[in-house]
């Protein structure tokens, strides 16, 4: 934590920047580390809250999604990428960042085991699927009577981690420092912004689902989805893969495990609740048949969009200012590759894809004049 004399000096400095960033979640951190390497002078605004979506998450990577078992978007490209920004992340900050393990997909009916065995088959999928787990070899802990599926190239960043490591670093570049800007204390000037006693060529929101009030940025048709968890701790679990079933259960070291996670697109609030309890505890009946306790009880609202894509781009009207937003549940597979993409992008050295940049939005904007 900075102190009130540390806030009134750099305050007081009457400093510039080329990037001001508001939220240092996972997206604002993956986008001032890729801008801090270009040479540029970064300045990250965030007020420090356990309940950040960020901090939440489950922080998972799998390179296969859905009902029907499709490969993630961009897999083979954006799983290898993201995996080589957290390792140079690790060399940085001497801190263990990411856990590459294995993932348990349990079969949950004939059905399903046949369309795993069926991707055993398809050259797109061989990179990433393993042997199958015959239900004699699955750990006792696990409710799994026709076994499951190993995946490989899958893993978990620890949030909190990845977040305070990552907030110690822009310390070390005097790019961070906690509080909030908000909407009407920002100045757009004709060269940039204004914000306090600072300057700043270009202004960033990276604040999650808080954009989605902002009235810059209230015309993009955000989705938020809220999203609850539990932290549990048993010493009759599996330490060493991910169990994914009814629900994600990743192992966090010292017996405890990362449980979940519930969707609601119907509550725009980040507080736990019974009803949000009682659905994890419900799948985890249906996932483990090990005694454990509950630890922590957590909610977040996930940034989530219309089309599931990332929004990045410049305001179409006021172009000192930009969005990198809308990670949602694969940020911490895509994140470090689309935050590469912004900022060649912000720099000039390239264009964004349609299927990411906020231009596929343009409508809904002109709408809103």
């Amino acid at each position: 934590m900075q102190d009130c004399n540390y806030l009134t000096q750099l305050l007081d400095k009457h400093q510039h920047y080329d990037f001001l960033i508001a939220g240092q979640g996972l997206a604002g951190s993956l986008l001032a580390w890729e801008l801090i390497h270009e040479g540029k002078k970064v300045l990250v605004v965030d007020s420090i809250k356990p309940e950040n979506s960020s901090r939440v998450a489950a922080g998972m990577i799998h390179p296969v999604t859905g009902r029907r078992l499709s490969k993630s978007w961009r897999a083979d490209l954006l799983i290898a990428y993201a995996i080589s920004v957290y390792r140079e992340m690790e060399k940085l900050t001497a801190k263990k960042l990411f856990h590459e393990v294995p993932v348990l997909e349990v079969y949950s009916d004939h059905g399903n085991r046949n369309d795993w065995h069926g991707k055993t088959a398809d050259p797109e999928f061989q990179k990433y699927i393993g042997e199958e787990c015959n239900a004699g070899k699955v750990h006792p802990g696990v409710i799994a009577p026709l076994g499951g599926q190993w995946i490989q190239h899958g893993g978990w960043l620890d949030m909190e981690l990845f977040l305070d490591s990552m907030q110690e670093f822009l310390l070390t570049q005097d790019s961070f420092m906690e509080g909030e800007i908000k909407s009407e204390e920002l100045k757009i000037t004709s060269d940039g912004n204004e914000w306090k006693n600072l300057t700043a060529s270009t202004f960033v929101n990276c604040t999650g689902s808080n954009a989605s009030s902002d009235p810059y940025w209230n015309w993009l048709p955000f989705l938020p989805a809220k999203g609850e968890m539990l932290v549990i701790e048993s010493n009759q679990l599996p330490t060493d893969y991910i169990i994914h079933h009814t629900l994600k259960v990743i192992p966090l070291g010292e017996n405890q495990f990362r449980v979940g996670a519930t969707y609601s697109w119907n509550e725009d609030n980040n507080l736990p609740t019974d009803e949000g309890e009682k659905k994890l505890v419900a799948g985890l009946a249906k996932t483990i048949k090990a005694p454990y306790t509950i630890r922590k009880h957590q909610a977040g609202i996930r940034p989530s969009t219309h089309d599931r894509r990332a929004y990045l781009g410049r305001h179409p009207q006021f172009p000192q200012l930009a969005i990198f937003n809308g990670l949602g549940s694969k940020g911490v597979t895509e994140g470090p590759w689309l935050a590469m993409k912004m900022v060649n992008f912000l720099l000039g050295k390239e264009t964004l894809e349609m299927e990411y940049s906020i231009e596929r939005c343009k409508e809904k904007f002109v709408a809103a004049q």
